[in-house]
């Protein structure tokens, strides 16, 4: 495929005779005092499809992003509550940050099937 620099201001930005190409800017996830009183983070990582590299990013890039070009997943992170899920009466009434983070991961990888590979801990960010 034929490509060019379209500018050395746009970082990271190449023209493939007619698509708009990015490469994604790696971002790291810093939880606010906010988030952890909602409980949630919103979590971004995408894929260069046909490759192995997973790459986590800030949300204006998740949707900037072509879809030709990369597989995304996109994860409801909980950050607080009970490490595991609150039952009483054998009824569950508060899902863990264990469960939660579990089931998002396998059905991110549904997606991007290698995700576990870079979220091996499903208690990150969490308040302990």
């Amino acid at each position: 495929m034929i490509y060019k620099d379209t500018s050395k201001s746009e970082k990271n930005k190449l023209d493939f005779v007619g698509f708009d190409y990015k490469s994604p800017t790696t971002y790291n996830s810093r939880p606010k005092e906010g988030n952890y009183q909602i409980g949630y983070i919103n979590r971004y990582f995408v894929s260069r499809i046909n490759y192995t590299d997973i790459v986590e990013v800030n949300s204006e890039e998740y949707i900037e992003l072509r879809d030709i070009f990369y597989k995304k997943a996109k994860l409801i992170w909980k950050i607080s509550g009970p490490k595991y899920n609150k039952y009483e009466d054998g009824i569950l009434v508060e899902q863990g940050i264990y469960e939660n983070n579990t089931a998002n991961i396998n059905s991110a990888k549904e997606t991007i099937e290698d995700i576990e590979s870079v979220l091996t801990d499903v208690f990150q960010f969490s308040k302990k």
